[in-house]
Order: C-alpha cells, then sequence, then structure tokens
C-alpha cells in the first residue's frame, strides 16, 4: 500500500506547472497557479519556442539521475553549468573552482571567481534581507544550507553576469548574486549536475531577483516536467489552454514554499481510493524525488 500510494503521489508531483506568481498589493497576498497535465511532450520544440520565446529545455529524468536540471551560461567569457530546479528552495549556487577543493567531480568545469570585487559585502541588501546570509569577519556575505536529506552547500555570494542555455531564443542575460560553493556535502557532492536553482516562493528566489533587476519582465515562471525531460520558461505567463485534459488548482504559501492541499489518494489502478478527512498540506517541491504523508493516514 505504501508503495502504491509512493507513486501516484510521485505523478501528480512530476507533472506540476507552476504557471504564475501574481503579487496581490492590497493585501500582500500571493496566488499561485499549477496545472495537471498527462500527454506526453513533444520531441521537437519548434511550436512552444514560437509561442513563448523565453522557454529553455530542460534535462533529466526520475530514474537515474532523480532530479531535473538546466544549463545556464556564467561569467565573460561564458562557462557553462547545470543547476537542478528546485521550486522547493531559494538559494542558487555554483560551485567556485580552486575556492572548493572538497567539491565533487560534475558535469562541466567549474566557474573561476577571478574578479574579488564581485563577492557580495556585508552591508549589500541581498546579505542583509537573506535569511540564510550571514557576515564573515573579513566582511563577505557567506552561506550555509542544509537540506531535508541532510546535504549541505555553504560559501560566500557573488555578483556575476548570467544567461540561460545555449539557445539565443532563451531571452536577454543579466548580472544576478548567486553562492560561490566552497564546501559540499552528501548528494551534492555526489550529483552530475553543478550546482542548484533555488526557485521557491521567496524574494531571494533567482526569479524574484531576474524580475527586481528587469532581466525578465515579470516574477513568473513555469516549470513543465515529464519522467525524462520538460521545460522552463521565465517572465511572461504562458497560457497552455492549447493543451488537452488541464487540470487546477490553486498554490498555496507554506513558509516560503509552494503548496497545495491534498484531499484524495488513489492506492491502485482498480479504482479504489482513500478519502481523506481533512486537507492535508503538501509542498511541492521539484528538487525531490521523494513524497511523504503525514503518519497518521
Amino acid at each position: 500500500m505504501y508503495l502504491e500510494i509512493y507513486f501516484i503521489l510521485f505523478i501528480f508531483a512530476v507533472y506540476v506547472y507552476p504557471i504564475s506568481c501574481i503579487d496581490n498589493n492590497n493585501n500582500n497576498e500571493t496566488q499561485f497557479l499549477f496545472q495537471l497535465h498527462k500527454v506526453k511532450l513533444p520531441k521537437k520544440d519548434t511550436r512552444l519556442r514560437k509561442l513563448f520565446p523565453n522557454m529553455t529545455k530542460v534535462y533529466g529524468n526520475t530514474t537515474e539521475l532523480n532530479y531535473y536540471f538546466i544549463n545556464m551560461q556564467v561569467g565573460l567569457p561564458p562557462v557553462k553549468q547545470s543547476l537542478i530546479v528546485d521550486t522547493g528552495s531559494q538559494l542558487t549556487a555554483i560551485p567556485c573552482g580552486s575556492k572548493c577543493p572538497t567539491c565533487g567531480s560534475h558535469s562541466n568545469v567549474f566557474y573561476e571567481l577571478k574578479n574579488e570585487s564581485k563577492i557580495v559585502q556585508c552591508d549589500n541588501f541581498y546579505c542583509k534581507e537573506n535569511p540564510i546570509g550571514k557576515c564573515s569577519s573579513d566582511n563577505k556575505c557567506m552561506f550555509y544550507n542544509k537540506y531535508a536529506e541532510e546535504s549541505t552547500l555553504e560559501g560566500f555570494f557573488f555578483e556575476e553576469y548570467i544567461n540561460f542555455g545555449l539557445d539565443e531564443n532563451v531571452g536577454k542575460g543579466g548580472n544576478v548574486i548567486m553562492g560561490c560553493t566552497t564546501k559540499e556535502s552528501n548528494l551534492f557532492y555526489e550529483q552530475m549536475a553543478d550546482g542548484i536553482m533555488g526557485l521557491g516562493n521567496s524574494d531571494m528566489s533567482f526569479t524574484s531577483m531576474l524580475s527586481q533587476r528587469k532581466i525578465i519582465p515579470d516574477n513568473i515562471f513555469s516549470l513543465c516536467l515529464s519522467n525524462s525531460e520538460g521545460y522552463f520558461s521565465l517572465g511572461k505567463y504562458f497560457n497552455w489552454t492549447n493543451l488537452e485534459e488541464m487540470k487546477n488548482t490553486t498554490l498555496l504559501n507554506y513558509q516560503n514554499k509552494y503548496g497545495a492541499n491534498l484531499t484524495l489518494i488513489i492506492v491502485n489502478y482498480t479504482g479504489d481510493y482513500i478519502t481523506i478527512n481533512k486537507d492535508i498540506h503538501t509542498i511541492i517541491d521539484s528538487g525531490s524525488t521523494l513524497s511523504m504523508l503525514p503518519r497518521d493516514i
């Protein structure tokens, strides 16, 4: 029974589409929408590119890598880095080359920070307002972040030019603040992807910064995942009504994380189901392949 419940909930997570992030200035509440869809992604993305040019390919799978990632260019000249797309956190970070002798072996050549002036100082607004930002004795804005499966990242923040993917259609780049990792542990040390992109519901998230700096027109992203690939779009609302069998629900804000109320669990393919008498607040986390339920269920 537990295996069957795990499978159904995982499919639920795989087909999540966070479509829009709309800030209601009147009551400081934020509304979200996600869409469930079960058609296969097109083998050729020409039609989707024409409909929404600020879209880049998502790579990964649920069987071997157990995560999804996108490619991003960092610095000038650009260095390709692969980042796990993670709606469950707000930190975006990449290995910091020679400054990270304890980092593992990853997919791409490490980014090297050659200009110390790019390091974020303690008096920077981003450091002051960031819950994981800490000031060091030499005035660097440091970070330490621990994840649910006990993996950790630590280092310091820096500012650098970025652009998405290798496709000229993915839009312009710009300068952003992100983490320069100097120490990795556990899964971060072992994974093939270079770093992580935090897409959580926070003013410190990657898309929030892109919006604040006018690199994208609005703080909106869309993440469409299948079992083996997907698409990631930025900055504009993308209307998926051209696709069939669409289902919608409102995404809720659970402590800077996207969430939804789970009211029904399908146990198997015979049509049996469990009705939950109370709403289960469920976090939608694209960076995790593990689904968990309260013990009393």
